[in-house]
Parts: structure tokens; C-alpha cells; sequence
């Protein structure tokens, strides 16, 4: 009888060390990935650059434009090297002759043929404007590459006197949620809206 007991007393302890080291096996987490500090809270300048003086878009000074990749009536900024792929800010703005909703529905349906997944889109206010954002995933051959990086956009678009704009931001999918989209909303608060005379 006491051996019995003895076998059941180890039997219990076997499956209590077992039920424990699984428990520790699923609180493992990946490790974070540190938020980068948002330049204005390090004293890093914002550069300005004015756009078809229309708008003033205030970047992070590390960040750069890059004019060849820009398209027609757009500006375009890289940021520093992180990864397979450095993010990217992008402001458009031209001649439309729809209003924001009819605006957001060409964009959008235009994009759909290489968005893999919208993950949210709503209404916004950017430099003043009403505006409507679109978040989704996009993938990507980087040259010389065959295998395809998964990219994260989050697009403002507004529409004022006949003329629309798209505000965009994108990075690889692992960065684009901890590291750059605080970034890209910072950018899209600053950007104002300053009409030519």
C-alpha cells in the first residue's frame, strides 16, 4: 500500500514539472522591438519643405528626398536604412474633378489589384482638411530579389478647390506598426495647408 502511494506522490510531481514547463513554454515572447524615439521628443529638427505652395510638410531631419523615385506632382522622402527596405513618406497632390468620397473610391479601387489585405480605413482630418485613410498590406520583389517583402501603407486622402492629395506612408510589415506608423501620423499632424496667393 505505501509503495502505491509512493507511485501515485511521483506520478503527481512528474505532472506537476511538466504542466509548469509548459506553462513557461507559452509565455515566451518574441523579443520587442524598441519604438525609436519620435524626433521631436530628442530635439532632432523637422526639415520643412513646401510643396506647389501648397502645403508644408515637416519631416524628420534624418530623412531625405529622393526625387527620381517621386511621382508627377509628388514629393517623396526616404527614411534611414532599416532592413530590407528603408520607409518611405510620399505626398501627391493634382488636378481631380470629384469630390473626397468619389476621390477615395477611384484610389482605392485603382489599388485593389495589388493590396493583399485592407486591415482599416475611416474618416481623418489632415492639415485642416476632412480626409478619408486606408491602412493595407502590399508584397513586393525587392530587385535583384526573388523572394517577396510584405509591406504595410497607410494612405491619407483629401480633396480641396479641385485638386486631390494622398499623404503615404510605407514600410516592410515588421517595422511599420512599433517602429514608423507613430512616425507617419506625427508627419500627417504636421503637414499644413498653405494656398498660394
Amino acid at each position: 500500500m505505501r509503495a502505491r502511494w509512493m507511485w501515485f506522490g511521483l506520478l503527481v510531481a512528474v505532472l506537476v514539472i511538466v504542466a509548469l514547463w509548459r506553462r513557461g513554454q507559452g509565455t515566451k515572447r518574441e523579443p520587442e522591438v524598441p519604438l525609436p524615439p519620435r524626433p521631436a521628443e530628442v530635439g532632432e529638427a523637422w526639415a520643412a519643405t513646401v510643396l506647389f505652395d501648397s502645403f508644408e510638410l515637416k519631416m524628420p531631419g534624418s530623412w531625405f528626398e529622393n526625387p527620381e523615385r517621386a511621382m508627377e506632382h509628388g514629393i517623396l522622402f526616404r527614411g534611414p536604412p532599416d532592413g530590407v527596405h528603408p520607409p518611405t513618406v510620399q505626398l501627391y497632390w493634382g488636378p481631380v474633378k470629384v469630390d473626397l468620397e468619389g476621390f477615395f473610391e477611384f484610389e482605392r479601387e485603382r489599388r485593389v489589384p495589388g493590396i493583399q489585405d485592407i486591415l482599416e480605413e475611416g474618416e481623418a482630418t489632415i492639415a485642416g482638411l476632412p480626409a478619408r485613410y486606408l491602412v493595407y498590406e502590399q508584397r513586393s520583389k525587392m530587385p535583384g530579389s526573388v523572394r517577396e517583402v510584405q509591406f504595410l501603407t497607410i494612405d491619407w486622402y483629401f480633396v480641396h478647390d479641385g485638386h486631390g492629395g494622398i499623404l503615404r506612408g510605407l514600410a516592410p510589415a515588421q517595422t511599420f506598426r512599433l517602429k514608423y506608423r507613430p512616425i507617419f501620423t506625427e508627419i500627417a499632424k504636421r503637414l499644413r495647408y498653405r494656398p498660394s496667393r
